[in-house]
């Protein structure tokens, strides 16, 4: 009777084991996966800047702007397109995360999308009837809000173990 109770206990113990670990696992690949994923689209992100050095045209049409050299307003080609499918697609792992790093993803995408709509109302004149100082101070609030970006986007790195 004690043999058939411990037989009973291991079984159920075995049982509940085996419906558990596979979906334990698959949430430890699924959390895995997210940070991989969310990793190299920061990292992505941040080397495009070190390549097209966006932050460098914001400074020296400031620069221009202040000394009356343009009352224009720079434009990056393609960026009449703000929409970013792929990180809309990577939204979908935040789920995955520890929460103050979801929390900061969030964050982090919400900073870019902030400035792909003001390049994409550079690139399409929206901007031109604007004054000088307004010009101005869009492209230096741009350019901190960049600046905050990329720090948050190297904490980023840091926290999903990059």
């Amino acid at each position: 009777m004690a043999g058939d109770l411990i037989g009973v206990m291991v079984g159920g113990a075995i049982g509940l084991a085996g419906s558990f670990l596979p979906h334990l696992w698959e949430r430890r690949r699924s959390k895995s996966a997210a940070s991989a994923i969310l990793l190299a689209y920061i990292s992505g992100i941040l080397h495009m800047e070190r390549i097209r050095k966006h932050g460098d045209l914001y400074r020296r049409n400031l620069d221009d702007l202040r000394s009356g050299k343009t009352t224009h307003l720079f434009r990056v080609f393609g960026s009449e397109d703000a929409d970013d499918p792929l990180q809309k697609a990577l939204l979908g792992h935040v789920g995955f995360l520890p929460p103050v790093v979801a929390r900061d993803l969030v964050v982090f995408c919400n900073m870019l999308g902030g400035l792909r709509i003001d390049l994409k109302a550079i690139a399409l004149g929206q901007m031109d009837h604007l004054q000088i100082d307004e010009k101005i101070g869009i492209l230096e609030r741009d350019l901190k809000l960049w600046e905050d970006t990329r720090q948050l986007g190297k904490k980023l790195i840091a926290d999903l173990g990059g």
